[in-house]
Formats: structure tokens, sequence, C-alpha cells
């Protein structure tokens, strides 16, 4: 694999943003509500945003300062003097709601008002919440770390959520967080964004209280084999021991291909096979169909 790399000190800011919004994508977007001294209300969509602890509660985002004059923005204005803001995850539904919200208005006007949004009163902060939105989670601020005072720097905003309010629709008998319901928006590189949909989504089981055995334990017969991507054997490395052969185990498939290349080889087709129920994600099935490769079943 070739590449190219970039010296931070000696790439141009601008050629550096497009660079690295690009890459770290898609990123969720977090319309934060604030309020002024005098009672404005503003409202202002960051993707420099993510949850960073649960116990307690915070989430971070990043206001940065304007690259042509290095002015602050008025959330991080609002939040020096009330620091209190009501941050809400951003839809489908409302996008280019939200986009309006990106528009430098004066500090005077109300975001509220330019985006058609509704405001709903918080439970315990200031800032009013966005009644369109399904979740809002009021915040006290905890502390803003300045990263530097140049045209383009961030502030980190270190947020503790006092209320989080979820809409019942989002939530199931149980009282727990229904994904296919859920439809945000997440933020990309240029003007593009992307969309949750069912057909994007993958399960990918956490780890087990027993470790993984680890590519390296795996049995030469398989790494020896160039037809397996460096993913599909972290799959196969991915069970706890390796596993032995079921005697039970029939598969017509594979003894068709046993059938019908038995001088045409077959154990390479029989690989090409386990590749994909890997890809489908059954590796315990994948597993068994490589064991038929070798007489010998036992841990490198």
């Amino acid at each position: 694999m070739t590449s190219t790399t970039f010296d931070i000190k000696n790439t141009p800011s601008q050629q550096l943003h497009q660079l690295l919004v690009s890459a770290v994508a898609p990123r969720p977007i977090g319309l934060v509500s604030t309020i002024s001294e005098d009672g404005v209300p503003n409202l202002a969509p960051f993707s420099f945003f993510g949850l960073f602890s649960l116990t307690p509660p915070v989430v971070v985002f990043s206001p940065s300062r304007r690259v042509r004059d290095c002015s602050t923005k008025h959330t991080l204005d609002n939040l020096e003097v009330v620091p209190e803001c009501v941050v809400h995850l951003v839809e489908e539904a409302q996008a280019w709601q939200m986009n309006l919200c990106a528009n430098e208005y004066d500090r005077d006007i109300s975001e509220f008002e330019k985006a058609g949004f509704t405001k709903q009163a918080a439970k315990e902060v200031k800032p009013s919440l966005v009644a369109e939105c399904r979740i809002k989670m009021e915040c006290r601020v905890r502390d803003i770390v300045a990263l530097g005072d140049t045209g383009g720097a961030g502030s980190l905003v270190i947020c503790d959520i006092v209320h989080l309010h979820i809409a019942d629709k989002l939530l199931d008998r149980d009282g727990r967080f229904n994904l296919f319901c859920y439809k945000p928006i997440a933020r990309l590189g240029g003007d593009w964004y992307t969309r949750l949909e069912p057909v994007g989504l993958f399960e990918l089981p956490k780890p087990a209280r027993q470790l993984g055995i680890g590519m390296d334990r795996l049995p030469a017969f398989i790494t020896e084999r160039e037809l397996f991507t460096k993913n599909q054997l972290a799959k196969l490395a991915s069970v706890a021991t390796v596993p032995q052969v079921d005697e039970t185990f029939r598969d017509e498939r594979l003894d068709a291909i046993r059938t019908f290349m038995k001088n045409n080889e077959p154990e390479k087709r029989i690989a090409q096979y386990a590749a994909e129920l890997l890809e489908e994600g059954r590796i315990k099935k994948a597993w068994q169909v490589l064991l038929t490769l070798t007489p010998i079943n036992a841990a490198p």
C-alpha cells in the first residue's frame, strides 16, 4: 500500500481541514442550544462532537474560531457567561432546518425563528429545547478548554448531562433504545452528509469474556491459503478455542463440491466456500467446512 505523508506544520490549513474532516467521518451532529446574557437564544450545529463518558455522562463538542478573522462563535460566547446548553441529535427530518442554523446570523437574531424550530422549556437549564428533535440532552458546562488562539482553533466544551429526553417512539417496551426507529444523519467532508439506514447496519459482537485465540493461533492449513482476507481470518480468530470436528455436520454444497470437483482443486473451492460463509457472518459453519480440509484437528 502506497501513501502520502503530510507534515502538519507545513500543510496549508485549508488543505488540512479538507483532508481531516473527510477522513474522520462520519461524525454525529450535535445541535446546540445556548442563551446569551441578554436572553437571546442561539442554535448552532457541531460535528466535532461526541459522547466521552458514561459515569458521569459527559458530551463534548468544539466550536472553532473562524479562519478568516479568528473570531469566536456565538455559542462559545454565550457559554462563557451562561454555562448551560441543550445538545440535540439531528435526524434526517431536521437536516435542512439544522443547515439554516449554520448561517452566521447577527448576535441578536434567533436561529429558532430563522429555522422554524419550536422552543420548548427545559426541565433544569436556561436554554430552550428544540421540540422537533427526538433526543435532547440538558447540560451544564464542566469546563471549556481552548486549544489555540488562531483561526480554525477549537475549544473543547465539556458538558455534564443533567437530563436526557428521548421520544417514546425510540424506546421499546423495556425502555431500551430501538436503533431501527432512529434516523440520524452524520457529517462527511465538503457538503456531504450520510444517513443511517437498515441496509448499512451490521452486527459485530463484543469480544466475550473468554479471549479470542487471535490470528497467531490459527492452524497453518488455514493461514497458508491466500484466499482469505485479514478481516476474514480475524473472524475465524474470534473463537475462544479451535473448534473440534462435528461428526454430525452435513452440508449439501460441500458434498457437491467434493463430488463434482474431485479432480479439479476441490480444496481451493472448499476454502472459497468457507470465505463466502465468513462474509455472511456464519463463523461456526465456516470452521466446520475448513476442518474438512485436514485430518488433524488440534490447536497449533
